[in-house]
């Protein structure tokens, strides 16, 4: 019984920390990253999933704007 609220307990711990994620935001200039992007490259563990025109995750970032709340929208565009 123990060693099963340890497990437990141990699990909870992991789960908590893993959902902590760190923003990196102090010094980073949103007017800067705003504006019209080029993709380069895309990437996938399964090439399928990027294989045909009709692919799932054949998507690209089209545009950044920064909003009021000084957060960045991302405009995704999928190309046909």
């Amino acid at each position: 019984m123990k060693c099963l609220q340890l497990a437990l307990g141990l699990a909870l711990v992991c789960g908590l920390q893993a959902i902590v994620i760190p923003q990196a935001t102090r010094n980073l200039d949103i007017r800067k990253v705003a504006g019209m992007w080029h993709s380069m490259a895309m990437a996938a563990s399964d090439i399928s999933l990027l294989d045909s025109e009709t692919a799932p995750l054949r998507v690209y970032v089209q545009e950044l704007r920064p909003t009021p709340e000084n957060n960045l929208e991302i405009i995704l565009r999928k190309r046909e």
